[in-house]
């Protein structure tokens, strides 16, 4: 994985802590909301430093004090208005989770609600964040003699309108990058040479660059 194996050698003197939660379809039995895996992050978080972003602004100090460390994101293929859930529907009939795959689609308002909120949440000019996005067609959900299989036609799943819809002064060509890629293998990397790759380092060198002095004088302006 390169955020173990390539990024520290790209990336010196950071700590890289991966973070993720269960996203099994067929055969769940979990019925959390897209609230309950912001929230669960936000504590998390508070942990690792002995729903996320838009709820912390009304949280307890150590939520502000964490956004206002946020020095940039770098977000590959978030469906910031929905995607594609048209087969992935039937993986999740009857189950707990249908709602939350309910709450992904293009059509609900949900994701397009949280968008809107976005940008007052995090409104720090200092702060950077770069939208990725697929320009390749993902195969989607089948089913092949009862076993659900990734062989279906081929789509797109997160729209370019989606995964860039973000903050309106970062929709220029510094902040939105395309990828050609699935969905799915947007952040696999073919090696050090990789051209997304390449990309996502300079970012992130970037972000480290100016941290101290951006993220420091967040601070001292409340002070």
């Amino acid at each position: 994985m390169w955020l173990l194996d390539a990024l520290p050698r790209d990336l010196t003197g950071v700590r890289v802590l991966i973070y993720g939660y269960d996203t099994r379809l067929t055969g769940s039995k979990s019925f959390q909301n897209i609230n309950d895996l912001g929230t669960k992050f936000r504590t998390d978080l508070k942990v690792i430093r002995g729903e996320s972003i838009i709820q912390m602004p009304s949280g307890d100090p150590s939520d502000q004090a964490t956004l206002k460390s946020i020095r940039g994101l770098l977000l590959f293929g978030v469906p910031n208005r929905g995607m594609a859930t048209e087969s992935l529907i039937p993986m999740v009939e009857g189950q707990p989770n249908r709602p939350l795959v309910d709450a992904l689609d293009e059509g609900n308002g949900t994701l397009r609600a949280q968008a809107g909120r976005f940008p007052a949440a995090f409104a720090f000019r200092d702060a950077e964040i770069v939208s990725f996005y697929e320009t390749s067609q993902s195969p989607t959900a089948q089913q092949v003699d009862g076993v659900w299989r990734m062989t279906g036609e081929p789509a797109v799943l997160v729209d370019r309108d989606s995964a860039t819809y973000g903050r309106e002064w970062e929709l220029g060509d510094r902040y939105v990058y395309p990828v050609n890629q699935t969905h799915s293998n947007m952040v696999k990397f073919n090696g050090f040479d990789d051209d997304t790759y390449r990309v996502v380092v300079y970012h992130l060198k970037s972000f480290k660059e100016n941290a101290d002095r951006i993220v420091g004088g967040r601070f001292m302006d409340v002070a």
